[in-house]
């Protein structure tokens, strides 16, 4: 008898769904803002206090220019002066009290500044120029708030062993005081910038 027909193959099963897509991740939070670098109705802090002054002519040129005047401190290797050159016209007379911008400007005009603080209390100024300011407070460099500057003993170390005596009090610049200036040693001026290259 004839075979039968062979079954026909199983039909395939139907393709799985693919998987549903993950939910998106939520974006990563925002930082939070910086505070500000004050509270928001204070003023704004106050600028930085500009560099001390520095000479522009060397202990030894002022000796030279001098004779007998400008004595150096080994220690600090400074120069100090109260009458070489800081009279009226660049005589050698003890300068009258004065405003702190006008100590200032006659210590510049021969190329020197005004003494630090430090300078001061180390004795750079005992005895100088022979202006008998060794008692007296006189002119610094260093500022103080509000329009100020520091006053000092001339010789707070030699001739005075009191701590309130040694002491810098804060005056104003208006007020006129006595001053001798000061120069660190140089042996020159420091140097020109270079030329600036001429255009292509």
């Amino acid at each position: 008898p004839p075979r039968p027909p062979p079954s026909p193959p199983p039909p395939f099963p139907p393709p799985s769904p693919p998987p549903p897509s993950p939910p998106p991740s939520p974006p990563p939070p925002s930082p939070p803002p910086l505070p500000p670098p004050y509270p928001p109705n204070a003023p704004p802090p106050p600028p930085p206090p500009p560099p001390l002054a520095q000479n522009t002519v060397s202990c030894i040129a002022l000796q030279q220019e001098f004779p007998g005047s400008w004595p150096i401190d080994q220690n600090l290797l400074v120069c100090a002066e109260g009458s070489a050159g800081l009279g009226p016209g660049g005589t050698s007379d003890c300068p009258s009290k004065a405003s702190h911008s006008t100590a200032e400007a006659t210590c510049k005009d021969i190329g020197t500044r005004l003494c630090t603080r430090r300078e001061l209390f180390a004795g750079v100024g005992i005895g100088a120029g022979g202006c008998k300011h060794d008692k007296t407070e006189l002119w610094t460099v260093d500022g103080c708030p509000g329009g100020a500057h520091f006053v000092q003993l001339g010789a707070p170390r030699g001739l005075s062993g009191a701590e309130d005596e040694s002491t810098p009090h804060c005056r104003n610049d208006t007020k006129e005081f006595p001053f001798i200036c000061c120069a660190k040693v140089l042996e020159s001026p420091p140097p020109s910038p270079p030329p600036s290259p001429p255009p292509p």
